[in-house]
């Protein structure tokens, strides 16, 4: 099992712990924790196989780059031949999110699952998704997110199509904390993380 610091952090990437400040810290501990229990609970029958794997994958005539937190194998137990998780510090779904918000959480999950099925050959059935918010701590499956959403959840290949074709007419947002980060044609609201999508001529 990777260090959870390697989980928490995104790899090397990680800022310093001495450059944190004491509220900083003391977040990072309680992410920790609440990883260090998930793991032992959720993924008690799997193994990690993957941190911050990159894909490409060609989703709707779009061709989609990014990274996958985690992706876990089950090695005992019941559930998906695979899991793949994508880990989540701020604030976890509510009543009160907004459609849009779970139907990005959603999008990036599936991204995810065809991304991790199309690399080991499988059927995207074999390949779980869930979204791990750790500061709740609470997770969702990709199928509780779709429930959530209702009739509201677009098919994968429409919902980046169509992401891809709106970002395509707008102009760039000015970069900041929390702003989307434009790569390519399309842009995604993800502090962490990026996606970068062109069209796959």
């Amino acid at each position: 099992m990777p260090g959870e610091d390697g989980a928490l952090a995104g790899g090397d990437d990680g800022a310093d712990e001495a450059l944190l400040t004491l509220k900083e810290r003391e977040l990072l501990e309680r992410l920790r924790e609440n990883f260090r229990v998930f793991v032992a609970g959720e993924l008690a029958g799997y193994r990690a196989v993957a941190i911050e794997e990159a894909f490409s994958v060609e989703v709707g005539g779009v061709s989609v780059q990014g990274r996958i937190d985690a992706v876990f194998e089950r090695v005992s137990g019941e559930g998906p031949r695979f899991l793949v998780i994508d880990w989540k510090s701020g604030q976890p779904v509510t009543r009160q999110t907004k459609p849009e918000k779970l139907a990005y959480f959603a999008t990036q999950l599936r991204l995810y699952r065809r991304a991790w099925a199309a690399r080991m050959g499988v059927d995207a059935s074999e390949v779980g998704a869930m979204v791990a918010f750790l500061a709740g701590p609470s997770h969702y499956t990709l199928e509780s997110l779709e429930r959530m959403l209702g009739g509201g959840a677009q098919p994968l290949d429409e919902a980046v199509k169509g992401g891809a074709e709106l970002t395509a007419t707008q102009p760039p947002c000015p970069s900041g904390d929390n702003t989307p980060i434009v790569v390519g044609a399309t842009r995604y609201k993800d502090v962490r993380r990026s996606f970068s999508i062109t069209d796959a001529q």
